[in-house]
């Protein structure tokens, strides 16, 4: 796949989560082409070629930032680097519920080469389904 700046979105959002989401949209993931968002669960999805690998959410319990989607093996890799899974907890009828998305520790944002390699991955886990 192509590597390029991410695809232009077409609102402006000044909101904390918006600043937040521009900067993982423009800076972190500025090499990977294709990228755009859409609102998610009150923050918002990232997909590549319509197809979500990772959100910027915020639980509730102070777990806030830029989530990728993972499962089994992946999501281990993921745990093992630091990252906490996402659990919802606004069911009504419900106990928590553990979501496929991983919280990355903003250290390792700054990592652009692991993060492009696992934004590939998350997208090849769920472009299949």
């Amino acid at each position: 796949m192509d590597k390029k700046a991410p695809q232009e979105h077409f609102y402006f959002d000044q909101s904390k989560s918006g600043q937040l989401r521009d900067y993982i949209l423009y800076d972190v993931l500025a090499d990977i082409t294709g990228v755009h968002t859409k609102r998610l669960f009150g923050g918002y999805g990232f997909y590549l070629e319509d197809v979500i690998f990772g959100a910027y959410m915020d639980d509730d319990k102070g777990l806030e930032g830029f989530f990728l989607k993972a499962t089994e093996v992946f999501a281990q890799e993921l745990e093992d680097h630091g990252a906490k899974q996402f659990i919802y907890t606004g069911h009504k009828t419900r106990g928590p519920t553990a979501m496929p998305y991983w919280h990355i520790p903003e250290e390792l944002l700054e990592n652009r080469e692991q993060i492009t390699e696992w934004v590939y991955r998350a997208w090849e886990l769920f472009r299949r389904k």
